[in-house]
């Protein structure tokens, strides 16, 4: 059993709305991402990628789920990389601070990141918040599927 294996049944599962699939990711997609950056992604990400893949969280297990407007996307590596270098089309207006990893697309230019710089590295944040929304990925992954898919809204 891995960290993660609640959400193993949402592997390459047909897509939709509201609801929560994802999918694989390969060594080679994360050592792209890490050779584009010329570092590598923090272990709990690739640790996530590893066990479950990218995609979409957008339904808790008691059925709650994100409004209409927001996407729960967690992102692929290479995506990762390209939006830490400012080459992404999804890029948000203003960059992410030095050391932060993009890794979970709320919508509308909204991220979450991984602060690799904060006295407690990997804690996870509101793109340019000052408040913490987990300490760890783990934490996050949980909340949001055991909790409600956008517990994160009472930190904006």
């Amino acid at each position: 059993m891995t960290k993660f294996s609640f959400l193993e049944s949402f592997i390459n599962t047909p897509m939709k709305p509201a609801d929560n699939v994802f999918f694989p990711v390969k060594q080679q997609n994360i050592d792209e991402a890490e050779k584009l950056l010329g570092y590598a992604l923090p272990a709990p990400l690739i640790e996530f990628y590893s066990e479950i893949g990218y995609g979409f969280l957008q339904a808790s297990e008691n059925r709650r789920v994100v409004n209409d407007s927001d996407i729960n996307r967690i992102i692929d590596p290479v995506s990762v990389s390209e939006l830490i270098l400012g080459i992404s089309e999804l890029q948000p207006t203003e960059q992410f601070d030095s050391g932060d990893i993009p890794f979970f697309e709320i919508g509308d230019e909204l991220f979450i990141v991984m602060k690799t710089k904060a006295k407690k590295a990997n804690t996870i944040f509101l793109a340019h918040g000052e408040r913490m929304i987990a300490e760890n990925l783990e934490e996050f992954i949980r909340k949001l599927y055991f909790e409600c898919p956008d517990f994160y809204k009472a930190f904006y």
